[in-house]
């Protein structure tokens, strides 16, 4: 028996904090969380060796995509995955309708200023159909690949200008080892926002993403789509999906303006 009368329960400090104490300790925690993500994505790219405009175009990149990255950490926190309706995955599928095909260059609208263009094809076809059919309409073609461009009428010599993608190692910049992305991108920008613009056609990125890493490959593309979004230039790019990583496929996807 206590002689002091009953001992109150003991309470609990953590119980004790007022609503607005916890909104902010939530918060606190996942800004703390969101600092080191970035500084080892930071430390991580530093130590492979990039240059100091490389790792700027690098940052550029994953500053575009913070609004898609919180948004999907937020749809992650409210809900566990919903159950699987195996009823609809068990029945017959309903046939689907046919896929609009933009390489039927009688369906093609005529590209808009600042559009931009991905074709998801194993051998450059369609998108080389579609740029030879609208390069008239600019005074400038550009022309990025490691491999010459074809011989067509449609792409005359005196308004093509080839860049070439040169190796990282290689001592890039010269006109025997092609051009580095710093070089690239300069040079394409100064087309793009030239009076009258150029149509862009980009087919190296799978050698990019070996050669330059696919964040390095990423930047690229965010630079030059947001370089063409205010210009009246137009950028077409064609990409084989199987030598992408699902995720890198994603995300160049959702980079451009229209996907085929």
């Amino acid at each position: 028996m206590n002689p002091f009368g009953p001992t109150p329960p003991r309470r609990d400090p953590e119980s004790d904090t007022a609503p607005d104490e916890e909104y902010a300790r939530a918060y606190a925690d996942g800004y703390g969380e969101g600092l080191r993500e970035a500084f080892r994505e930071f430390l991580s790219h530093a130590s492979r060796g990039h240059t100091a405009q490389e790792l700027r175009m690098l940052v550029e990149s994953r500053l575009a995509r913070v609004k898609e990255d919180v948004e999907f950490k937020r749809r992650s926190m409210l809900a566990p995955p919903r159950r699987p309706d195996w009823g609809s995955l068990l029945r017959s599928p309903a046939p689907s309708p046919a896929p609009t095909v933009l390489g039927s260059l009688a369906q093609a609208a005529a590209p808009r200023p600042g559009g931009t263009y991905l074709w998801w094809e194993p051998r450059p076809q369609r998108s080389i159909e579609f740029v030879a059919s609208h390069a008239h309409r600019f005074p400038r073609i550009v022309w990025i690949s490691v491999h010459p461009p074809p011989s067509r009428p449609e792409l005359p010599e005196e308004r093509l200008t080839t860049m070439r993608v040169g190796p990282r190692l290689a001592g890039s910049g010269t006109a025997d080892a092609g051009l580095g992305l710093e070089q690239l991108a300069g040079q394409v920008r100064d087309a793009m926002t030239s009076p009258g613009g150029a149509i862009v056609y980009l087919e190296a990125l799978e050698f990019i993403s070996t050669e330059y890493q696919t964040e390095g490959m990423h930047a690229l593309v965010n630079f030059l789509v947001t370089t063409v979004s205010a210009s009246p230039s137009v950028l077409v790019a064609s990409v084989d999906p199987d030598s992408l990583a699902p995720t890198d496929r994603s995300r160049l996807g959702h980079s451009f303006g229209t996907v085929s």
